[in-house]
């Protein structure tokens, strides 16, 4: 059982991430919902073969069952496609499932590149006005469809790679990396990506050659602080926009991310689990998470990011650290990770990794149900 479950799991994983891969393309992927429900029974049956001690089962129940009052109240499914997939992650090693990802990823990345680049599929290039200066520009997406969504996958590859080679890495590697995202910048002219991109380096560097620094628990207490921080900035520009004059300036630097998501998800538009109605496609993530499933979820989101930095402190999770705050930061301002296609959020790998461990032990006379079909057979 345990076997037939992590093929079941494996199988749902290397989906979700063509579907991401897909969707970066020019692609457009038919009967979408269906194959959605298709991933999540697979990761239901992985479920199906796993043990879970009472704890779990019933941090399983409650999350499965805000994620049925998400898709009862907004008709959106991915809450509950999250909880799945988390929950059927235990037992399975997570630098697996992060090699799966980040292979599958690179691979078909290049492939969509190689594809534009030999005219065979996808466009090479778009013109059009960026930033809103008034001047008609060229850059590559090299069959991505946008320059910044170029960028934003050589970040998610990037991210994935440093996490899983960073701590063995060369200083010339790093170096590397540095004069590839130069690269990509002078194809997409994207500074969101090129910050972005330059700070994962520096926090893998940091990570790696940072001794002792890297165990304070000064950091985490930090990181938890900047997360809040991010949630509490998105709630400042869901109510004022950029009426604020040190938003506006802000604004102005970050191509009005601030104005947009104030004029299509301002707080007005907030509920408790969010609308049906709310429909809106924004920049600034944390914005996308408040108004599209609304206040309770989000707030579980942000409280659940600082359990996990929590996490990465007492096991030293290096990895996950760097991969939980680089994708934190990215979607202040950016909602790559905020979709239907939850195989684009890697927080989520580790999530999955951790969220059992987190629980602890029961009493051993109770410890553990043997899958969901050994308890049906015992009933």
């Amino acid at each position: 059982m345990k076997k037939i479950g992590e093929a079941f799991f494996y199988a749902a994983l290397v989906l979700e991430m063509l579907f991401v891969l897909l969707d970066k393309s020019d692609y457009i992927i038919p009967y979408e919902t269906w194959l959605f429900r298709l991933t999540f029974a697979m990761f239901v049956c992985k479920i199906a073969c796993t043990k879970y001690t009472w704890k779990e089962w019933l941090c399983i129940f409650l999350a499965g069952a805000l994620g049925l009052v998400s898709f009862a109240v907004t008709d959106r499914e991915e809450i509950i496609r999250i909880v799945a997939f988390v929950a059927a992650f235990k037992g399975i090693p997570v630098k697996t499932a992060v090699k799966i990802t980040f292979y599958e990823t690179l691979a078909g990345s290049l492939l969509i590149v190689l594809l534009s680049v030999a005219g065979i599929y996808g466009a090479a290039s778009v013109t059009g006005y960026f930033r809103g200066g008034g001047i008609e520009e060229t850059r590559f997406c090299l069959g991505m469809g946008h320059p910044n969504a170029l960028h934003c996958m050589f970040f998610a590859v990037l991210t994935l790679g440093l996490a899983l080679y960073g701590k063995t890495m060369k200083g010339y590697a790093y170096h590397l990396t540095f004069i590839m995202n130069l690269f990509v910048f002078f194809l997409t002219d994207s500074r969101t990506g090129l910050l972005v991109c330059s700070a994962a380096i520096l926090l893998a560097m940091f990570l790696r050659y940072g001794g002792g620094l890297k165990e304070k628990k000064g950091l985490y207490i930090l990181a938890a602080v900047f997360i809040l921080f991010c949630a509490a900035l998105t709630l400042i520009v869901s109510i004022y926009g950029v009426e604020i004059p040190i938003l506006r300036q802000i604004d102005i630097r970050i191509n009005g991310r601030f104005q947009w998501g104030k004029t299509g998800g301002g707080i007005e538009y907030w509920r408790l689990f969010g609308s049906p109605e709310n429909r809106n496609y924004f920049d600034m993530g944390y914005l996308r998470i408040f108004y599209w499933y609304g206040i309770i979820p989000g707030i579980l989101y942000i409280g659940l990011l600082c359990v996990m930095i929590w996490g990465c402190y007492k096991n030293r999770a290096y990895d996950a650290f760097l991969v939980i705050m680089m994708f934190s930061a990215y979607t202040l301002i950016e909602a790559h990770a905020v979709s239907v296609y939850i195989g684009r959020n890697y927080i989520l790998l580790f999530m999955g990794a951790m969220w059992y461990t987190l629980l602890g032990r029961t009493d051993t006379r109770e410890e553990y149900f043997y899958g969901i079909w050994r308890f049906l057979k015992r009933a």
